[in-house]
C-alpha cells in the first residue's frame, strides 16, 4: 500500500515537472489528491474560456460531398454561470468592519489599508468567478518588503500537501510568468514543522523553461527576485494562505480536499445548449431570402481572371416579353423557407431552466427571449432557490474572509514592539449586502410597521431600512432629534409672533 502511494506521488511530481527534485521530495508529505482531478480542472478551465476542441470542432460532409470544418457556435454558459454567482456572492456593497467596542481600532486601520491598496473587493470578485468555474481559489498573504500583499492562485496552480476535513493546512502554490527570454515558475511550499523556535515556513523554489506549460529546470531565485529568501520562518497558529471552494460536496472524489466547479454536474446540458444555439444560428443563416428566376433573365459576366459567372441583376426595372409563353416563364418564384426560430427559442429556454435547476438557481434566471423587465417584488418571490444557493456559498466565503483578515492582522502587527492579543474572528463584521434580493418598498413597510406597533426601536428601524451601521444610525437619530427640536422652536416662535401682531 505504501509503495503504491509513493509511486503515485512520484507520478504527480513528474506531472508538475519536478523530476530532478524527486530524490529530495521522496520523504515529503504526500500530495493527497488524485492527479485526474487536475484533468477535470483543466477541462473546466477550457469550458470557461469558451472553447473545448472535442465539443466545438465540427467536421462533416456537405451537400456537395465536400468536407466542411468549422467551429460550433457557443452560448458560453460556463462563463455566464460563474460570473452570475460571483456577482451574487460578492459586490461593491460588501462592508467589512470591526466591532465598535473593540480595542484594536488602530491596528484595524492598517488592515483596511492593506485591503484598499490591494483593491481587495474588486479582485476577490474576479477570482470568485474563477473559483466557481474551476472549483477553488487560494488567497495568500505575503510581505513585499515591509508591505503586506494579497496574492491569488486559481485551482490549477494550487496543490495540497496535507489537509483535514475542514481545510487545507499545507500546500504548494505555483506562479508562472515571463521575464526576458525565459518563462519562470515560482513554487511556494507552505509547511508546518519544528524549525528551531519556529513552527511554520515558506520555502521558495524557482524553475525556468522556454515556454509556458512546462516547469523546466531549477534555477537561482536571484534570476527573477532580488530580495526573496529561499526560506522564511514564522511562528503561526494559522497558515498564510486560505483555500476557498464552492460549497458543494465533491461527489467525484469524496476524500479530496479540492472542490467542484459549479457546473460539474451540467456538462451534458451545456453541450446540448451549444448544439441548439448553433442550430438556431444556422436557421437564420439558411433562412435568408432565395428566389428562382428564368434562365434567360440571368446574365453572364467574367471575373478578373477571365472565368465566366452568371448573375441576376435585381436592379433591372424593365424586362421585354416576346410572347405569352415567355411571359409565363418570366415569373420569379420565392423559395425562402419558413424559419423555426420560435420553436428553437422555446427549446433553448427549456434547457436553460434545466441548467438553472442543476446549478442551484431559480427557473427563469436566464431568459433567451426579451420578455420585459421584472419588478423587484418578482425577484424577491421568484429567487428563493437562488437565495438559498447564494447563502450556502456565502457561509464558505465568510469563513475564508475571517481567516484572511486574522492572518492579515497578524502580518501587519508582526513588527510591533509589543505583541498584542490576536484578533478574534467574532470581532469582525461582514455585511454582504442582500439588497439584490430585497424589495426596498417591502423592506420599508415591514420595519416601519414594526416601529408603529412598538415592537422595534426607532434606531433599529433606521438601521435596517437604510443599511446603516450602529454608529451611523445613532448619528441619524441625533440629527432627526435636533431637526425635531428646531421645528418645535420655530413653531413656537411663529405662534408668539402671530399673538404679538394680534395684540398690536
Amino acid at each position: 500500500m505504501w509503495r503504491q502511494i509513493k509511486n503515485f506521488t512520484k507520478g504527480v511530481m513528474k506531472k508538475l515537472g519536478l523530476v530532478k527534485d524527486l530524490k529530495r521530495i521522496e520523504d515529503h508529505k504526500q500530495i493527497n489528491v488524485d492527479e485526474n482531478e487536475y484533468g477535470t480542472i483543466e477541462f473546466n478551465k477550457r469550458l470557461y474560456q469558451g472553447y473545448v476542441r472535442e465539443w466545438h470542432d465540427l467536421r462533416y460532409l456537405n451537400t456537395n460531398q465536400k468536407i466542411v470544418e468549422r467551429r460550433q457556435k457557443t452560448l458560453n454558459m460556463p462563463k455566464v454561470l460563474a460570473k452570475k454567482m460571483a456577482r451574487l456572492v460578492m459586490n461593491e456593497g460588501v462592508n467589512i468592519s470591526l466591532a465598535k467596542d473593540s480595542d484594536k481600532k488602530q491596528q484595524w486601520e492598517r488592515v483596511q489599508d492593506v485591503f484598499t491598496s490591494n483593491k481587495f473587493i474588486r479582485e476577490l470578485q474576479r477570482y470568485l468567478e474563477y473559483m466557481f468555474a474551476m472549483g477553488g481559489v487560494a488567497l495568500e498573504i505575503y510581505l513585499d518588503g515591509d508591505q503586506p500583499k494579497i496574492a491569488y492562485a486559481t485551482a490549477d496552480a494550487f496543490f495540497p500537501i496535507s489537509s483535514d476535513t475542514e481545510q487545507v493546512d499545507e500546500a504548494v502554490i505555483a506562479n508562472q510568468f515571463r521575464k526576458g527570454e525565459y518563462v519562470y515558475t515560482l513554487l511556494k511550499w507552505h509547511e508546518w514543522g519544528e524549525y528551531g523556535k519556529f513552527n511554520y515556513r515558506i520555502k521558495n523554489e524557482l524553475y525556468r523553461s522556454k515556454e509556458f506549460g512546462t516547469i523546466g529546470e531549477k534555477t537561482n531565485l536571484k534570476e527573477a527576485f532580488d530580495d526573496m529568501e529561499k526560506v522564511t520562518f514564522f511562528n503561526r497558529e494559522t497558515p498564510l494562505f486560505i483555500y476557498m471552494k464552492p460549497n458543494e460536496a465533491n461527489n467525484k472524489s469524496i476524500t479530496s480536499p479540492l472542490g467542484l466547479s459549479m457546473f460539474d454536474v451540467a456538462y451534458d446540458t451545456m453541450q446540448m445548449l451549444d448544439v441548439m444555439y448553433d442550430f438556431w444560428y444556422t436557421e437564420f443563416r439558411l433562412g435568408k431570402r432565395r428566389v428562382a428566376v428564368p434562365e434567360h433573365l440571368v446574365k453572364t459576366a467574367h471575373d478578373e481572371n477571365g472565368r465566366p459567372y452568371i448573375y441576376f441583376d435585381d436592379s433591372e426595372e424593365l424586362f421585354l416579353a416576346m410572347n405569352s409563353q415567355e411571359m409565363d416563364e418570366m415569373q420569379v418564384k420565392d423559395l425562402t423557407i419558413d424559419l423555426r426560430v420560435e420553436d428553437v427559442t422555446k427549446s433553448i429556454q427549456s434547457m436553460l431552466d434545466i441548467l438553472s435547476m442543476q446549478v442551484g438557481l431559480s427557473p427563469g434566471t436566464f431568459t433567451f427571449t426579451q420578455q420585459g423587465m421584472k419588478t423587484a417584488t418578482q425577484v424577491v418571490s421568484e429567487n428563493s432557490e437562488t437565495y438559498q444557493t447564494r447563502s450556502s456559498h456565502l457561509s464558505i466565503v465568510e469563513d475564508a474572509l475571517r481567516d484572511l483578515i486574522v492572518a492579515v492582522y497578524e502580518v501587519v502587527t508582526m513588527t510591533d514592539e509589543e505583541e498584542g492579543e490576536r484578533l478574534d474572528r467574532m470581532d469582525i463584521s461582514i455585511d454582504f449586502n442582500d439588497g439584490v434580493f430585497t424589495d426596498s418598498q417591502s423592506l420599508y413597510a415591514y420595519w416601519s410597521q414594526g416601529f408603529k406597533d412598538g415592537l422595534v426601536p426607532k434606531k433599529e428601524t433606521i438601521k435596517r431600512i437604510y443599511k446603516l451601521s450602529d454608529d451611523e444610525a445613532e448619528e441619524w437619530m441625533q440629527e432627526i432629534s435636533a431637526a425635531g427640536r428646531q421645528e418645535v422652536v420655530n413653531r413656537r416662535q411663529a405662534i408668539a409672533q402671530a399673538e404679538l401682531e394680534i395684540e398690536t
